[in-house]
């Protein structure tokens, strides 16, 4: 197998992978909402009626955020873990691909297959679709090839939680390119980040322009990091400013009640989120904790739609209503979610890229 070469201090990623866990479940607790659709359309939704609302509010009002997290972070570790490997060229387009394919494509591939099913069964019941309409050949076909969000879609269809990752999934090509063909990594972020934001100043807006320039600006925190971590004074001045960041926002927002959050999250925030975490040193016993909350982000998220699927049918099979307004409900469904997806990744997840890099990569 492909050895890949990380820098001595790994586990200064073991804080992100808290963020990656706690993106996932705010996107859970943001598709909540979908036990109330009938079709496409939601149906009795109170969204401040929903179990716990005082305490999840942030999650139940921006929650699909979530999904700009990923791509911050995705941002962040592939430029700390595949930059230099790339601008040096010390690993070729086929051994990236072939890393990325087989942590992603198997449970996709999985849960296609699923929801398809279930989808069908939903379908002979009521003679419509649960949440995403577009179940239909053309559809399965763009699935099939990550390309279920490249513009060629008429809609949302299947597990479709799986549009950020089909749109990152151009973004991966754009990376290995831009690094293989462009040395300076710093210019070659600055001129991306800039494009983007020129291209969302046009209001050429789209979830692709987007996740490029939330992922290259998670590569130029990445960036800054390595370039700062020689500097040990400089660091503690940066690791001040992070903290400064992270209690600021959510106090401007509490006390003035601005409107702009999602935008201040996204700019401010998360960065200093990513800076703060990278530079904490966390015990051996939380570190194996937190990583088993990681492992559980790409399974939570592609299953947890199936769940819901599978709960509506069996609602709809037995004639009862979702108690989608009770706390018990709302608790079962994410344990559920979280319980499914540790045993996806411990008998299927990663036997199966393991099983995937053993068969494709050769040998270091």
């Amino acid at each position: 197998m492909v050895k890949i070469n990380t820098p001595p201090n790994q586990s200064k990623l073991i804080g992100i992978e808290l963020v990656r866990f706690m993106a996932a479940i705010s996107v859970l607790i943001w598709h909540y909402q979908m036990f109330t659709y009938i079709g496409e359309t939601p149906t009795n939704f109170f969204r401040d009626q929903q179990p716990f609302y005082s305490i999840l509010k942030i999650f139940y009002e921006y929650g699909g955020y979530g999904v700009t997290i990923f791509w911050y972070i995705s941002g962040y570790i592939f430029f700390w873990k595949y930059g230099d490997l790339i601008s040096k060229r010390l690993i070729t387009a086929k051994q990236f691909f072939i890393l990325r394919i087989s942590r992603l494509y198997p449970l996709h591939f999985l849960t296609l297959l699923l929801v398809a099913t279930l989808q069908f069964l939903y379908f002979r019941a009521h003679q419509y679709y649960f949440t995403y309409p577009y179940n239909d050949i053309k559809h399965f076909i763009l699935h099939i090839f990550f390309a279920s969000y490249w513009g060629l879609q008429e809609g949302f269809s299947f597990n479709n939680p799986i549009w950020s990752v089909s749109v990152e999934v151009l973004i991966y090509f754009i990376f290995f390119i831009t690094l293989f063909f462009i040395k300076n990594k710093v210019i070659g972020n600055i001129l991306t980040v800039l494009t983007s934001l020129i291209f969302l100043y046009l209001r050429l807006k789209s979830p692709i322009i987007s996740c490029l320039g939330y992922f290259y600006l998670g590569g130029l925190m990445a960036i800054i990091m390595e370039k700062i971590s020689k500097y040990p004074n400089v660091n503690n001045i940066f690791k001040n400013i992070s903290i400064l960041m992270l209690i600021a926002p959510p106090l401007l927002v509490y006390f003035l009640n601005l409107k702009h959050f999602a935008f201040m999250f996204l700019v401010s925030y998360s960065p200093a989120i990513l800076f703060y975490l990278s530079n904490i040193d966390l015990s051996r016993n939380m570190t194996k904790k937190i990583e088993i909350l990681g492992n559980l982000t790409y399974s939570s998220y592609l299953i947890h739609f199936p769940i819901q699927l599978f709960i509506a049918l069996l609602f709809s099979y037995a004639n009862l209503t979702i108690p989608f307004y009770s706390p018990t409900f709302f608790l079962s469904f994410l344990i559920a979610s979280l319980i499914a997806a540790y045993f996806i990744y411990e008998y299927f997840e990663k036997p199966m890229q393991n099983r995937l890099r053993k068969k494709f990569l050769k040998p270091a």
